[in-house]
């Protein structure tokens, strides 16, 4: 189930490029909770970019949609995390 609600909110913001949390609550039957958490795990994996009360879609090309570098510092926790492991070990 997860996995298929991840692609339709994917497919959402592709269609409407940014939206807010309860646009996708409604569009997917599920509660605001669900979604914030599913764009949180979305954005950990570097598919989307979070702010304030919605997420929008990141350019699957450049990864980064050409953001600046303060908000790029708040992507990608876990693999800078497992980076940051390594080069303590």
């Amino acid at each position: 189930m997860k996995p298929t609600r991840h692609a339709e909110m994917m497919q959402l913001l592709a269609r409407h490029g940014t939206l807010d949390t309860n646009a996708l609550a409604t569009a997917l039957g599920v509660s605001v909770e669900t979604v914030r958490r599913d764009l949180n795990r979305l954005q950990t994996e570097g598919k989307i970019l979070r702010h304030h009360g919605g997420a929008r879609l990141l350019h699957p090309a450049s990864g980064d949609a050409g953001q600046p570098s303060h908000t790029r510092l708040k992507s990608h926790y876990a693999y800078k995390a497992d980076i940051a492991r390594h080069a303590l070990e």
